[in-house]
């Protein structure tokens, strides 16, 4: 088990605090599930996409993406959590998202393998991620976007559309690679992420 140092703030918390920052008039969340985080965000614009409960678009993110003609001031990803998907998600994300906007990811941050393994496993474990962690890497190593990962609620990456320096990384898709290169991300604590960014 890698022993990451979370501290007790939420998701939630994050959320709202970036639609403060930002003076947001339009939330998107994609994957609702059963709305504890959507019926919560404060903000009075808001859709939240997800193909079998919550929000109120049903359908697939690929599929609101492909119609939709909105930008958006602070985006939450919590989806399917299979690097594919959720890649493609931030990517549709930024094309929809205003240029001072903000896009938050959920579950970056597995502590155990069992937690990364895809497909889903069946049993479900009490803490499953995917492999949601390998989008960290990607994220670290762009040059157009700036990206942290806030120690919160399981790992809560935050992409700005600011340039940054990137990480170099010969990046590998093995539980032994995360594990042996997890604390060279752009780790940072709630408290340190609010002094410089809120």
């Amino acid at each position: 088990m890698i022993n990451i140092p979370f501290t007790q703030e939420s998701r939630l918390e994050l959320i709202n605090l970036m639609i403060k920052k930002t003076n947001a008039n339009k939330y998107l969340e994609i994957g609702c599930d059963r709305d504890k985080i959507f019926n919560n965000v404060i903000c009075d614009y808001k859709i939240g996409v997800d193909p079998f409960r919550g929000g109120n678009r049903r359908m697939t993110s690929d599929e609101f993406f492909s119609q939709n003609t909105e930008l958006f001031d602070v985006i939450f990803v919590d989806g399917l959590h299979y690097y594919e998907q959720v890649l493609k998600d931030v990517d549709n994300s930024l094309k929809f998202l205003n240029p001072n906007g903000v896009i938050i990811i959920h579950d970056m941050l597995p502590r155990k393998e069992e937690e990364s393994v895809v497909p889903i496993p069946t049993p479900l474990p009490k803490t499953w991620l995917g492999d949601v962690w390998k989008l960290a890497f990607n994220l670290s190593a762009r040059t157009e976007v700036t990206f942290q990962l806030v120690l919160i609620d399981e790992g809560c990456g935050v992409v700005f559309k600011q340039p940054q320096e990137p990480k170099k990384l010969n990046i590998e898709n093995s539980w032994k690679f995360y594990k042996d290169n997890v604390f060279n991300l752009p780790l940072i604590s709630y408290t340190d992420f609010i002094k410089k960014y809120a």
